[in-house]
């Protein structure tokens, strides 16, 4: 059987009828490609064939099979991302404080530390703008103005800092960042 371009355009008909009874969205999204694919490898097998009269079953068994392996592709794809984040959520966080790199499990103590010498207002104003909630929900909440609301986080968020950074040079035991720059005494 000669490969024509009757043949190409009856084995793209063929695989985008077949391929359309699909309606998950990957078959969708690479529907054209898909029948593209088909058609070529419908197409070479044409020219070698023993039964021509089967030509629209290969063209339907090619695309049955192109669309499981492109399933089972984003199958797999989907699995090794998966696991790939139930491996990063597992890893202990880690921080840099100071051009250090410290596990999270060490910062705790210290931040709850320093935490507790804010004032209560201050720490509750931390607590809620972690949360979520913007300068003037917490200026309404708390009853003051919204500038005020704003240098109070500054100043607790630098109160925190250093008290941490003091911490982290108390210690000093750390490993350094790869992307911290090497200072000299001058430059600190």
């Amino acid at each position: 059987m000669e490969p024509t371009e009757q043949l190409w355009g009856l084995a793209r008909r063929s695989a985008e009828r077949f391929l359309r009874r699909y309606d998950d969205p990957l078959t969708r999204r690479e529907r054209d490609d898909l029948v593209q694919e088909c058609a070529v490898s419908a197409w070479r097998w044409a020219g070698g064939a023993r039964e021509p009269h089967r030509f629209v079953a290969a063209v339907l068994t090619i695309a049955k099979r192109m669309r499981y392996r492109m399933m089972d592709r984003e199958r797999r794809r989907n699995l090794q991302l998966r696991h790939a984040l139930q491996q990063r959520e597992a890893a202990e966080p880690t921080f840099v404080v100071r051009g250090r790199v410290l596990p999270g499990e060490f910062l705790r103590e210290p931040l709850q530390d320093a935490a507790a010498q804010l004032s209560p207002l201050d720490r509750q104003l931390l607590m809620s703008s972690a949360e979520g909630f913007c300068t003037a929900e917490l200026a309404e909440r708390y009853g003051l103005r919204e500038h005020n609301v704003k240098a109070r986080l500054h100043r607790a968020r630098r109160r925190l800092r250093r008290r941490i950074e003091a911490t982290v040079c108390a210690h000093g035991d750390f490993e350094l960042h790869p992307e911290t720059p090497v200072q000299t005494r001058r430059q600190r």
